[in-house]
């Protein structure tokens, strides 16, 4: 297969809200409480704010001319964080995430990135590259 990492442009925006909208929703499934609205982190124009701002980096995954997967994140110190990571659910399991990731290694040595508990998928992604759990957070909700 014929495939680009490059940096993301204001053409890759909708389907970037696209698959920002299917991580909501696995999300909102995972912890309804904390994710009450439809929708996604961002709307269209806060991504092609963020694709247009030097300080945050957008790279996508380009297959035959169809963008399938990004990446967002930026650096914090002395390592990058990512913010968003997601594969179009049809073409997970073949290896562009890691392809995203192995990416973003060659550039940083030190990278750190939020999981929520639930997501064990994501959870077993990461791992098997190489992450650590370094911390918890724990949340007591007693719907008072």
């Amino acid at each position: 297969m014929n495939y680009h990492i490059r940096l993301a442009k204001k053409r890759d925006s909708e389907k970037i809200l696209e698959l920002l909208r299917d991580i909501f929703d696995l999300h909102k499934g995972l912890y309804p409480k904390h994710f009450k609205n439809t929708g996604s982190k961002y709307t269209l124009d806060e991504v092609i704010d963020l694709i247009d701002d030097e300080q945050i980096t957008v790279i996508v995954y380009e297959q035959e001319k169809n963008t399938i997967a990004y990446l967002i994140g930026w650096e914090e110190g002395d390592y990058f964080f990512i913010d968003d990571l997601c594969v179009d659910k049809n073409f997970q399991h073949q290896g562009i995430g890691r392809k995203l990731i192995e990416h973003i290694k060659s550039k940083y040595k030190q990278i750190r990135l939020n999981v929520w508990a639930r997501n064990e998928k994501a959870l077993e992604f990461y791992q098997s590259l190489g992450f650590d759990v370094l911390k918890y957070i724990l949340e007591i909700d007693q719907d008072i």
